[in-house]
């Protein structure tokens, strides 16, 4: 039987750790956790890796450090040697972005940027972790979608309620990239008082998955909208599984 390989995530945000753990998960790893760079460092000591996620920003011990640390190991041979750093940063940090080439210079084999919504970013962790590089990750990402679900959107804000079809451009089980028209209408505010996607299922019936707005741009034309799923339950995750496999 072989041996499940190990990933190692270092990142403040339990949120985001978490739905790091499940993308880890489901492509077949098993999955380590650590809050800051002291701790991952640790647990690095203490189980064979196949890939390391660094948050480059992390507390205690930075990902810097934790990433020059590792490739210091690695140079001595062992088990360092042969595991795969990705170094993270999130978008609060965009005028450190010069960092993660830093981090590149370091050793780091891959850098993300963890823009919302999430699920932009966990789809590309989830294609490092089956073994491709972060271009060839974007081009699938582009061929993917260019085939585009079509869902509708509802946001309730101050009683007022509005519904309006939408495309889906990105979709993931963290989040969703949609587009819409304005035409002269009511566009989503980040303020909604609620705000849901509803995709339509295998089996014809309407999901409905409660979002959390975390940008909005506008162009003239079109609004475009990245969410994150608020919560998913067993039959959204098997609708959203559906959709992706589509």
């Amino acid at each position: 039987m072989t041996q499940m390989q190990t990933v190692l995530i270092i990142e403040p945000d339990p949120s985001i750790r978490g739905a790091m753990a499940d993308v880890a998960h489901e492509a077949g790893y098993r999955c380590l956790e650590a809050g800051d760079g002291d701790e991952g460092l640790r647990l690095f000591g203490h189980a064979r890796m196949a890939h390391v996620f660094v948050d480059v920003l992390a507390p205690g011990t930075d990902g810097l450090e934790v990433i020059r640390s590792l490739r210091a190991l690695a140079n001595g041979g062992g088990e360092a040697g042969r595991v795969t750093v990705t170094a993270l940063m999130g978008e609060s940090s965009f005028g450190d972005l010069g960092l993660l080439r830093v981090a590149r210079l370091m050793g780091a084999d891959h850098t993300v940027t963890k823009f919302p919504p999430l699920g932009h970013t966990l789809v590309t962790l989830g294609r490092i972790l089956a073994g491709e590089g972060t271009r060839l990750v974007e081009k699938r990402m582009h061929r993917r979608y260019a085939r585009s679900l079509t869902g509708m959107v509802h946001w309730y804000h101050e009683a007022v309620s509005s519904t309006v079809e939408c495309t889906v451009l990105n979709l993931s089980l963290g989040g969703a990239l949609l587009r819409t028209r304005c035409d002269g209408r009511a566009v989503p505010q980040p303020g909604a008082d609620r705000f849901e996607l509803v995709l339509r299922d295998e089996d014809g019936y309407d999901e409905v998955f409660p979002c959390e707005p975390r940008r909005l741009e506008h162009d003239g034309e079109h609004v475009f909208i990245g969410t994150a799923f608020s919560t998913l339950h067993a039959r959204q995750k098997k609708t959203l599984r559906t959709c992706l496999a589509a």
